[in-house]
């Protein structure tokens, strides 16, 4: 075996909330070193037993804990890594989250390089969403005829390492209601898209002119090699840009951002401005008891919510801003 370097990797594994796993998740893909983050158990994917339909499920009463999985090269030393996350959790704290369990709850492992290529990947699975949608991971590219073939629309991806699966909820919330939303011809925006998954599907709905924000540069490369997977990159174009500086007044006919509370507030008086007569803004990545200040700030830039979806204890808001007729 001369002459093979063999690359080592950490597998962090932080056993976590529900309601923080999408938080953490998108905190520690804000690290340069990080090469995949993935989550395990729970059920934020299919129901469990969903033969038992609104009825109680007994097995929810004890639901299969949460795990957010992360990989980083083993050059990171254990003092680094620890030190990290312990700012990581004071951020969640800070944003009205609970992070007491995943402080005591936090296991390191040492993979070689096949180990993690295989863990990693192992975590993504195709899934269903909505009654019109199939997200799968793009070595699952075989599915196609099938899926087409059930009348749903595949988004596939190459997960890497930023946020948005498919997986949890708010992202399952926002492509439903983007599918209520977005018609043949309109000019879409998604902030803060991660994966770019929600860009995509707007593209897939007949949207002419999709824009993908994202602050982070390993999101916005991930996210452009998904939209070529996808064969969408004539409609979507992927921009690294923090919120919506540079863009013109009544530009978008649409406007989703599936991100943390904190950054939902203060882009909400920028899409209003941005936002065309009528338009209509998407927001998630918040929980029920931060809803209230998220309606606040619609309120405040004269848009009216005009619906809630909510799974668990994770909420998705639809607002609307007023006819030009209508405004003072």
């Amino acid at each position: 075996m001369d002459g093979v370097i063999w690359v080592q990797w950490w597998e962090v594994r932080i056993g976590v909330a529900q309601e923080s796993v999408e938080a953490l998740t998108a905190l520690l893909e804000e690290w340069p070193e990080v090469q995949g983050v993935v989550v395990e158990g729970g059920v934020m994917g299919q129901p469990l037993h969903p033969e038992y339909g609104e009825w109680l499920d007994e097995s929810l009463m004890n639901p299969e804990p949460f795990f957010v999985v992360m990989y980083v090269p083993i050059h990171v030393e254990k003092w680094v890594l620890k030190d990290r996350l312990a700012q990581v959790f004071a951020r969640l704290a800070a944003a009205g989250l609970a992070v007491d369990s995943s402080q005591e709850n936090v296991f390191l492992n040492v993979l070689d390089e096949a180990d993690w290529e295989q863990a990693w990947k192992g975590d993504y699975h195709p899934i269903a969403v909505g009654s019109q949608w199939f997200i799968m991971p793009r070595w699952e590219a075989g599915m196609l005829p099938t899926v087409a073939s059930e009348g749903r629309i595949p988004l596939l991806l190459e997960p890497g390492m930023a946020f948005g699966t498919g997986t949890h909820e708010t992202t399952q919330m926002c492509l439903e209601a983007l599918s209520d939303r977005v018609k043949p011809g309109m000019r879409v925006m998604d902030v803060g898209c991660g994966s770019a998954v929600l860009a995509i599907a707007a593209a897939k709905l007949g949207a002419t002119q999709v824009v993908a924000l994202d602050i982070d540069p390993v999101a916005v490369g991930v996210a452009q090699e998904n939209v070529d997977l996808n064969g969408v990159s004539e409609i979507v174009r992927v921009v690294q840009r923090d919120l919506l500086a540079g863009y013109e007044a009544s530009e978008f006919d649409v406007m989703v951002a599936n991100i943390l509370r904190d950054p939902v507030l203060a882009l909400i008086p920028e899409a209003a401005v941005r936002l065309r007569s009528e338009g209509k803004m998407i927001v998630s990545g918040f929980v029920e008891s931060q809803r209230l200040a998220v309606e606040s700030a619609f309120i405040a830039a004269d848009m009216q919510v005009f619906n809630c979806r909510q799974r668990g204890s994770w909420v998705t808001l639809e607002a609307q801003k007023p006819a030009e007729s209508n405004r003072a």
